[in-house]
């Protein structure tokens, strides 16, 4: 994962403050990109004057455009728009992919997270004629996005990126079709700040964040938090899945947003079949796999893991690293089921056992980055199985054990209602005097996103 940011001005700032806005943009995402970064200025002429923080280190190229860096200190006072990136490097590791990225003519540039995993084939089937400077599947999504924005939907992958048009004046955003890579934005009067986490946006210290209470009788009657079009934080909107919102740096707004997708459902019965299944999967399973740098697959003895952990092998003919979590004694403990997955495969298996005290030491960490341990000890590239045994009907819920559980978030989401009405069902509303807001609410609640 990486982690792009940015910030439009309404009107031009000194390069003093716009620095310790990027650099609250960058620091904060500094755990999405332990590869380096990089951080491109613009003047309110958008001519662009890239810089590298101090903790990366590159030695410039001229014959590679977006590493010639320019020192240049005549724009330090109108400073109009701020690009970051913090890169974890998965395709070319060189600095040819280094991001943010221009096109030769510095006309277009991008700050991209994702993975284009069919990169190669849009290359050759609309780029054949171009000069690419990188192997970076970062490089071909500049060229098609900023040439054939409509042709979005021909990429298989996932991703968010904006990119500029100087020419234009116009800022693109982009999230792939169901929302995999995070992207969210708070716009004002005076700023439209964009990054791939909330709490980059609240570290700017430019406007008071508040809470969202409309939030947490969802939260809790759904047990998710993955809102479709709120974050638990007024003014901080998610950019939704398969969008392409359109700012407009002339006029400080929003002046497009518009799906380049929409799911389309087929009642072809061949699609379902074992051998068309088994062939996507796999299909699926050998993209993800390509990668510069070693990766492992998140095993939990499940049928999703498990059978991408089958493929893995047999598309690769080798042993395939794998990382689990056990829990011996509990319960819900898979140990035995991993253990005979890996013994079937012949793969190497790194375990870690949580504990409590374990747990509530790393409490801050864990509620900060949510990252796996022992996958970023030795490895970077971590494949999870998540969907696929509900894709093939496994996940079951019994009706009372579901009905037992909507009603306890209903309880719980009452209480958290403050007093007033919420809609906890369609059509039904429930009312729970509180005297005053419980402090719980606003110490947990925001730590979830953040």
């Amino acid at each position: 994962m990486c982690g792009i940011s940015g910030i439009v001005f309404r009107k031009a700032v000194s390069f003093r403050f716009a620095a310790e806005i990027a650099g609250a943009l960058y620091n904060t995402q500094k755990h999405r990109g332990p590869n380096g970064g990089g951080m491109v200025f613009f003047d309110e002429h958008l001519n662009p004057y890239p810089i590298l923080p101090r903790d990366v280190s590159i030695e410039p190229d001229r014959h590679v455009p977006y590493l010639d860096f320019n020192q240049n200190t005549e724009y330090q006072n109108n400073i109009k728009i701020v690009l970051c990136h913090n890169r974890l490097a998965v395709i070319d590791l060189s600095p040819f992919g280094h991001q943010p990225m221009c096109d030769p003519e510095k006309k277009f540039w991008i700050t991209y997270n994702g993975e284009i995993y069919n990169h190669q084939n849009i290359k050759q089937s609309f780029f054949q004629a171009e000069t690419f400077y990188s192997r970076s599947d970062t490089e071909v999504l500049l060229h098609l996005a900023s040439g054939m924005p409509e042709k979005l939907d021909e990429l298989n992958g996932m991703w968010a990126f904006a990119l500029l048009d100087r020419q234009q004046k116009k800022l693109l955003l982009s999230r792939d079709r169901l929302g995999v890579k995070p992207l969210y934005y708070y716009h004002d009067e005076r700023y439209f700040i964009f990054s791939s986490e909330v709490k980059a946006l609240i570290q700017t210290k430019l406007f008071t964040p508040k809470l969202n209470e409309a939030c947490i009788p969802f939260l809790l009657y759904h047990a998710r938090c993955d809102f479709p079009h709120h974050t638990f934080y007024r003014g901080i909107t998610p950019l939704s899945p398969s969008s392409l919102t359109e700012f407009d740096i002339s006029a400080h707004e929003i002046s497009q947003q518009k799906k380049y997708f929409q799911i389309r459902f087929s009642e072809n019965p061949s699609l379902l079949s074992e051998n068309s299944v088994r062939q996507t999967l796999e299909e699926s399973v050998k993209r993800h796999l390509i990668s510069d740098i070693p990766w492992g697959i998140s095993l939990s003895g499940g049928a999703d893991s498990s059978g991408i952990l089958a493929m893995a092998s047999a598309i690769t003919g080798r042993p395939v690293e794998c990382f689990s979590a056990v829990m011996p004694g509990f319960e819900k403990d898979e140990s035995e089921l991993i253990k005979l997955t890996t013994d079937r495969f012949q793969s190497t298996l790194n375990i870690v056992m949580p504990d409590a005290n374990h747990f509530f030491s790393r409490l801050d960490e864990l509620q900060y980055a949510l990252e796996f341990s022992v996958v970023r000890r030795k490895y970077i590239r971590a494949i999870f199985g998540d969907g696929k045994s509900s894709l093939l009907g496994r996940t079951r819920h019994s009706g009372r054990t579901r009905q037992r559980r909507m009603e306890c978030r209903l309880r719980a989401s009452c209480f958290f209602a403050h007093g007033r009405p919420i809609l906890a069902s369609p059509g039904r509303q429930f009312v729970l005097p509180v005297s005053k807001p419980d402090s719980l609410c606003f110490n947990f609640c925001p730590c979830i996103l953040s």
